[in-house]
């Protein structure tokens, strides 16, 4: 009884919607009639597009995710000699798709969450990328000072130089991934 009264009452209310046009002459009836029609018609494809962005965004938001990241100074060699100081940033990464992860673009958030820069992050490790439900070490190098500078300037400003450098990327807290790159 409930589901004839409810289809009742949704007749009624088309056709409430579809008599207002009852004072006027039949070519127009027939014009409002289809014009309710298409009204009708967008007004279920509007909320249809409202419903798939809100999924989406919902979908992406799964996806930008803010985690744990920090920069670390890595001394090296360069091939031809030499000394290379290399800024690495790195980051756990956890792959909740059912592709092979490759790379993650981040962006590095300091303390109070703004924005300070950005970077891509490879995720593969022997070249091989992290697989479904896998956990990895993503990493990017971020900077590269080379013993040349340490000729020109002297050991004690290159020191001073990479330690500044490396006290204003300590600055970064976290990493937002806003980008996923699959194999």
């Amino acid at each position: 009884m409930c589901k004839f009264e409810t289809s009742l009452n949704i007749r009624r209310f088309f056709s409430d919607i579809l008599a207002w046009d009852a004072g006027y002459p039949p070519f127009f009836k027939s014009l409002l009639r289809q014009k309710a029609g298409i009204t009708q018609k967008a007004v279920l494809c509007l909320f249809g597009l409202a419903a798939l962005t809100f999924w989406m965004g919902a979908y992406n938001a799964a996806f930008a995710q803010t985690i744990p990241c920090h920069v670390r100074l890595v001394f090296d060699t360069h091939p031809n000699g030499g000394q290379i100081v290399r800024y690495q940033l790195y980051m756990q990464v956890k792959n909740q798709t059912p592709q092979p992860l490759l790379a993650v673009s981040t962006h590095w958030l300091d303390k109070t969450g703004e924005i300070i820069g950005n970077s891509d992050a490879d995720c593969r490790f022997d070249g091989i990328p992290i697989g479904l439900s896998q956990t990895g070490q993503c990493s990017a190098q971020i900077q590269t000072v080379n013993q040349r500078w340490m000729e020109k300037l002297g050991q004690m400003i290159w020191t001073e130089m990479v330690n500044s450098e490396l006290s204003e990327f300590k600055r970064i807290k976290s990493c937002k991934i806003v980008g996923y790159r699959f194999e």
